[in-house]
């Protein structure tokens, strides 16, 4: 077997086997970032060099028409190639360096803590052109479950030259545009903090909900069920611990929770910094906005 057919059966395996290089030992609805067990893969959708990344959750493992949660890491002069988003809606958050994003044949260079919303139609590539790696978080919606067919341009961007103002929607972490939401977060303790005006339900075609919000010191959204939507709760910065259908794990920065059709969640912050989160909610087939959810009555102060 040639080392071309050994690369070509590494892909098809992480095709086939979402999450793969997830921790072994997360419990369900967790996974921890492991730097040291990224997969590598050779000019993604076309681009220069090869990327990194841990894809925490691939589409058999959700209900709704999610399709992942990856972590990416671009080295220094390679790149995710130019594709079109054919039946997906997208969003990427940088978390480290500095990388030019090209949308709709645009190109600005965008800092860490920036969200980029993708809707579908819309073309995406990203290049690093600096000496440092760029890390990014990266999940998707589809229109319907099971079918993506991102279409490559065959472009590596690695000659795209950005502009000076940043030519496409993004929402960058600013705690100026922040603001308190007033209300205990599920009969949690304390008030989250949250972006004013992040993207909402009616933003994407796929209704994907997103935006950043903040988990004070001492905080939490208390214990909740949804049963007809699904969530990613991402931590950006900070530490904090998060209950999922009753078991508690510590979370770190780049640690995700997946909360299923179901499934009864909540986080506390119990340090003495902010928590900071990437989050997403995606209603079921024929449900709009938040749907149904059941509120217990646990802060998870004691967890």
């Amino acid at each position: 077997m040639t080392l071309k057919h050994i690369a070509a059966l590494v892909v098809v395996t992480l095709l086939i086997l979402p999450g793969l290089v997830t921790a072994e030992d997360a419990p369900p609805g967790f996974a921890f970032n492991e730097p040291g067990a990224y997969a590598e893969y050779a000019n993604f959708h076309g681009g220069a060099g090869t990327i990194r990344y841990s894809e925490y959750w691939g589409s058999d493992d959700y209900r709704t028409r999610l399709r992942f949660m990856r972590v990416v890491v671009i080295p220094p002069k390679c790149s995710i190639g130019e594709y079109r988003l054919a039946d997906s809606d997208e969003v990427i958050v940088i978390l480290n360096g500095f990388p030019d994003v090209t949308i709709d044949g645009r190109t600005g260079t965008l800092a860490k803590d920036t969200l980029v919303p993708v809707k579908r139609g819309s073309s995406l590539g990203i290049y690093n052109p600096t000496d440092s790696d760029v890390t990014l978080a990266w999940t998707a919606a589809t229109l319907e479950k099971g079918v993506y067919n991102p279409v490559d341009l065959g472009n590596d961007l690695a000659a795209a030259k950005p502009e000076g103002i940043i030519p496409f929607p993004h929402l960058f972490l600013n705690y100026h545009i922040f603001g308190p939401t007033g209300n205990p977060s599920h009969l949690g303790l304390g008030s989250l903090v949250e972006t004013l005006g992040g993207i909402d339900f009616d933003y994407f075609e796929t209704h994907l909900n997103t935006r950043f919000f903040i988990v004070p010191a001492g905080a939490s959204i208390g214990y909740h069920t949804h049963f007809t939507n699904e969530e990613h709760f991402f931590v950006v910065k900070g530490t904090g611990r998060a209950t999922v259908d009753d078991v508690t794990r510590s979370l770190k920065a780049f640690d995700c929770i997946k909360v299923g059709l179901d499934s009864t969640h909540g986080i506390y912050n119990n340090s003495a910094e902010d928590l900071v989160i990437f989050f997403t909610n995606l209603p079921d087939e024929g449900v709009e906005g938040w749907g149904k959810l059941n509120n217990i009555g646990d802060d998870l102060s004691d967890r």
